[in-house]
């Protein structure tokens, strides 16, 4: 991001517990945005169907309609 933006690339993303995820989505949806591209990051095959399933059960629920 441009500086005189005052944000970073970092503010973009959703990253961390579901409760900041939410948090970062809802930031999202308050500015006027309704569709979302959410990709877990993991090291494992097992760390990403972990984080799919964290995804599922507990962020897309808070965001839904």
């Amino acid at each position: 991001m441009p500086p005189e933006t005052g944000h970073s690339v970092a503010d973009m993303l959703a990253i961390g517990p579901a409760a900041k995820v939410i948090a970062a989505l809802r930031r999202y949806i308050d500015a006027g945005i309704s569709k979302f591209v959410l990709i877990p990051m993991a090291a494992s095959p097992a760390a990403l169907m972990e984080q799919t399933e964290l995804l599922a059960s507990e962020v897309v629920p808070e965001i839904e309609d």
